[in-house]
């Protein structure tokens, strides 16, 4: 049985998952703060709540700093396929005044235009709307889209 099974998450989420976790742990400790796993996922995305930051905190509080398998429990919750569907969701859903479609110079813009530390590339947006077309695109549709691929 592969982790990505007993977790719940897929292989590529797990994947980003460790590749984000050695970028963080500078030193090769394979054991990092709190504060470090919370920006962390902020700045791949993940949009914690304060609940979840004060569940780490306190996690932490108890057994000190985390890894890369606590990484990867802590992302079983809050980096899922359906919690990055339901963020993007409602991320496209607000530039497009809470319509379910979005016109495709409007999500190309906002594209181009998400991402902290992981940026897409003209290309890569072109890419990625080829596939799908030039007029209003069903966020349902284009999400199911994003997440298969």
């Amino acid at each position: 049985m592969v982790l990505g099974e007993v977790s719940g998450l897929s292989k590529p989420r797990i994947d980003e998952l460790r590749q984000f976790f050695k970028i963080v742990d500078r030193d090769k400790a394979g054991k990092i703060s709190e504060e470090k796993i919370i920006h962390m996922l902020n700045a791949i995305g993940v949009q914690l709540t304060k609940r979840d930051k004060l569940a780490i905190k306190a996690e932490s509080n108890e057994r000190g700093l985390y890894t890369v398998d606590d990484l990867i429990r802590i992302g079983e919750v809050v980096y899922n396929d359906r919690a990055i569907a339901r963020d993007l969701v409602e991320s496209l859903q607000s530039i497009s005044n809470g319509k379910d479609t979005i016109s495709s110079a409007e999500l190309r813009k906002h594209l181009l235009n998400i991402g902290s530390i992981i940026k897409l590339t003209p290309e890569e947006v072109n890419c990625i709307l080829s596939d799908i077309g030039e007029s209003n695109i069903n966020i349902y549709d284009f999400v199911s889209y994003c997440i298969s691929e």
